[in-house]
């Protein structure tokens, strides 16, 4: 049997056929003269409280923002999992964690080996397969694998903060050492340093920034800008538990005490505020980059691709933490900017496994690989363009998330469930899976839960 997602992969592409052939009737087409740059920014941690998605608070993010309004903006972009081993292994081979057998952050060199034993495409093979030079910094995979293998060339730089008092106790302060010293502003530098410098090949360049992972340590400008108050009811995102079955809340239970502690302590506002401003922090050093792809006269041949490789509670269902089937952490920023096309919103489900896809069918790399992912180019085009689509999320073996447009159905693997409905729950705080009269539609959705192929770790 040809599981459901290949069975969509499939439709998008004969549909996508379909549209090329009538020439998508007024919409523009995508044409390079000659093979178009592409830049790749992966965040770390970074959720949707950014400017341009409707979000009831948000950071200071005015580059981003400017570039969005020239980009595709996918406004409901999913992660395929929500830590870092297994999403960014997704990202990068457009395979599901039910796929790779990768679930978890450890053992570390999991997605190595899983690329190893299933001899798994990556994105940056497949740029380097097709002439193009690649060339990238940070983090990539998840730290414990070797992402340099991948690269022609490569920028190491160590966290600016890899003290474990930084990691255990945070304290939110501000970077009181010059800015450039930071990790995240040396792998800025070394970006632009690559794109003053003229390439004989198209390059294709990946920046792994750590921001807004913590600590949330930045220069006190960066606090300033998100200094308002915010007025989050911490009580009422705590008391978002009851109508849990108690083997859901169980999984959180020490971290739920732990942001209790944070509220009582009265640090919550302080907490998020250092979140927000390290994503200003991120913000800045996209905005030197899009200066800097300006000045070198790069922006009318380079496609960027900019998100993260899963999102951040901030309070919600009472944590402070990634690593949940919950819309924090499973929604996230994603633009895609191509050259010569106006911005225009995407309100669709889709997964950040449909990046590798879409630049492959974008850029004409020759590529024989099957995807889970689907590409986005006809999206891109054509944004009123739509297909019922269900969108994964996995934490863990057998917990999974199922997003379309109107509902979300999350399945664990002690058989508990959550039901939420999309258009008038958006945060997820009404659980109907009790619900009888949700019956039928909750067995529906349970239809798109996909068994494992591998249980590597």
């Amino acid at each position: 049997m040809i599981p459901w997602y290949n069975l969509i992969n499939k439709l998008v592409l004969v549909l996508t056929g379909v549209l090329s052939f009538l020439g998508l009737g007024d919409y523009p087409n995508i044409n390079f003269k000659t093979p178009p740059n592409v830049i790749f920014i992966l965040a770390d941690d970074l959720n949707d409280k950014v400017g341009f998605l409707n979000e009831p608070y948000k950071a200071y993010t005015p580059n981003l923002n400017a570039l969005a309004g020239l980009s595709a903006n996918f406004k409901d972009a999913h992660a395929a999992a929500t830590v870092c081993n297994p999403s960014r292994l997704a990202i990068l081979s457009s395979r599901q964690p039910f796929n790779t057998g990768v679930y978890e952050l450890y053992p570390a060199k999991a997605s190595e080996q899983a690329i190893k034993k299933l001899k798994l495409p990556i994105i940056m093979d497949s740029f380097r397969n097709n002439n193009y030079l690649t060339a990238g910094t940070g983090k990539i995979l998840h730290w414990g694998n070797d992402s340099t293998k991948y690269f022609d060339e490569f920028f190491e730089t160590s966290s600016s903060h890899d003290t474990q008092e930084d990691r255990i106790n945070p304290n939110w302060k501000a970077w009181d050492k010059p800015e450039n010293l930071l990790s995240d502003a040396r792998k800025t530098q070394w970006a632009k340093d690559f794109l003053a410098h003229k390439h004989k090949k198209p390059f294709f360049m990946m920046i792994g920034y750590e921001s807004p992972h913590l600590p949330w340590i930045v220069p006190q400008k960066y606090q300033q800008l998100n200094s308002a108050e915010i007025n989050i009811d911490f009580k009422n995102n705590c008391d978002d538990l009851d109508d849990l079955d108690p083997k859901i809340t169980s999984l959180y239970l020490r971290h739920i005490n732990e942001m209790q502690k944070i509220i009582s302590d009265k640090r919550g506002d302080q907490a998020i505020k250092a979140y927000l401003s390290s994503i200003s922090f991120l913000d800045a050093q996209i905005g030197s980059l899009i200066e800097s792809l300006k000045q070198n006269n790069l922006m009318n041949n380079t496609i960027i691709i900019i998100t993260s490789d899963h999102g951040f509670h901030l309070s919600e269902k009472c944590l402070m933490r990634k690593k949940t089937l919950w819309k924090e952490s499973s929604h996230v920023p994603l633009l895609i900017y191509v050259p010569g096309l106006k911005g225009q919103s995407y309100l669709h489900p889709v997964s950040l496994l449909d990046i590798y896809p879409t630049l492959v069918e974008i850029c004409q790399l020759k590529e024989k690989n099957v995807f889970d992912g689907v590409s986005l180019k006809t999206a891109i085009l054509a944004p009123d363009f739509y297909i019922n689509r269900y969108i994964t999320t996995t934490q863990g073996y057998k917990n999974q998330a199922i997003r379309n447009d109107n509902w979300t159905y999350i399945h664990y693997h002690s058989g508990a469930e959550e039901l939420y409905k999309r258009d008038i729950d958006p945060l997820e705080k009404h659980n109907l899976a009790q619900k009888p009269r949700f019956k039928n539609i909750k067995r529906n959705l349970a239809k798109k839960i996909s068994e494992p192929k591998n249980h590597n770790t």
